[in-house]
């Protein structure tokens, strides 16, 4: 009996324990933290509309004044790259102002009256002066015998030996590598030149085409110094050269002179002017007629009588690259 009531008590204790333990735990345990979500604000009072004003606009006030800053930064930046563009333009157009009347090209030159010693002028009016050894093979007086003369019109021949005074020709034959007399009468020194870059040679020179296949006589000098003739006859799609030997005394009794007075030109045409004598053995004349002796000393210098002489000018078109000749023509000073 009294163990029964051992074991009651003992339970007992046990069990008011356990409760002290499980109420003990409970004081220990961590409480569960909740997130109270806030509801959001649908509507605002006076005050906070206004406060809320106040932000956007200085907001806004501030946005503003860096776009007007960026603007004045762009427009200012702009200008600055336009004036340094502008300024090589400026130089060009100096550059183009400022053309070099003895040394630039003839198309690069104002309109109107041309300085008539610049290079390019002289080198086209050389080119039509007769050499000291021309006047034996060719009629110097030809060029002046009409009012008019078209170069279309020349006979094959004769432009022929226009085509071999121009520098393009004479460039052609010295790019063959025979100079010399011996080199170009050695059988070696043959000289070979096909139809086509003659006809090439003459639609650049004079604008016209070859109407038939005629031999001509080139006379060929080597650093101004006079070399030999070279007679250039038609062979199977070649011309093909050999020496010649031309008569000690001209066949020609009058010969023709001539001296640069002026040059002219316009947008698409170029005149060059030249006063030019007729002389015999005895007399100057100023005309092809020979109906105005101007001189009876042949021996006086020409300066003293030229201006006495009728002028001609040599007319040129300019075909975008070039200047090739077209007519010559008689002026008519008393008009």
């Amino acid at each position: 009996m009294r163990k029964k009531k051992l074991e009651k008590l003992k339970a007992e204790i046990k069990k008011d324990l356990r409760k002290e333990l499980e109420k003990e735990a409970e004081k220990n345990k961590k409480p569960k933290i909740e997130k109270v979500l806030k509801e959001p604000v649908l509507y605002h009072s006076k005050d906070e509309l206004q406060e809320i004003q106040k932000s956007f606009l200085k907001i806004l006030l501030f946005s503003a004044i860096i776009v007007f800053a960026l603007c004045l930064t762009l427009l200012f930046s702009s200008k600055f790259n336009k004036k340094e563009n502008n300024k090589p333009l400026e130089d060009n157009n100096n550059e183009e102002v400022e053309i070099d009347p003895i040394n630039d090209p003839i198309h690069l030159q104002t309109d109107g009256v041309l300085y008539h010693h610049n290079k390019y002028i002289l080198e086209l009016y050389n080119q039509l002066t007769f050499q000291s050894y021309e006047y034996n093979l060719y009629d110097s007086t030809y060029l002046y015998s009409k009012d008019e003369l078209k170069v279309e019109e020349m006979p094959s021949e004769y432009l022929l030996f226009l085509l071999s005074k121009t520098n393009d020709f004479k460039d052609y034959i010295n790019d063959t590598g025979f100079l010399t007399k011996q080199e170009i009468c050695s059988k070696d020194g043959t000289i070979r030149i096909p139809i086509q870059d003659l006809e090439e040679l003459l639609m650049t020179n004079f604008n016209v085409e070859l109407k038939e296949n005629t031999s001509f006589v080139y006379t060929h000098y080597v650093d101004k110094v006079f070399s030999t003739y070279i007679n250039f006859i038609y062979s199977d799609g070649y011309y093909v050269s050999s020496c010649y030997k031309a008569n000690d005394e001209s066949l020609y009794q009058v010969t023709a002179k001539m001296l640069i007075e002026d040059a002219r030109k316009d947008e698409s045409e170029l005149r060059i002017g030249a006063r030019v004598v007729f002389m015999d053995n005895n007399h100057v004349y100023g005309d092809y007629d020979r109906s105005r002796v101007i001189s009876e000393n042949i021996n006086t210098d020409i300066l003293q009588y030229i201006s006495n002489a009728d002028k001609y000018e040599f007319v040129y078109r300019f075909n975008g690259s070039n200047y090739y000749l077209e007519s010559i023509v008689r002026v008519n000073e008393n008009s």
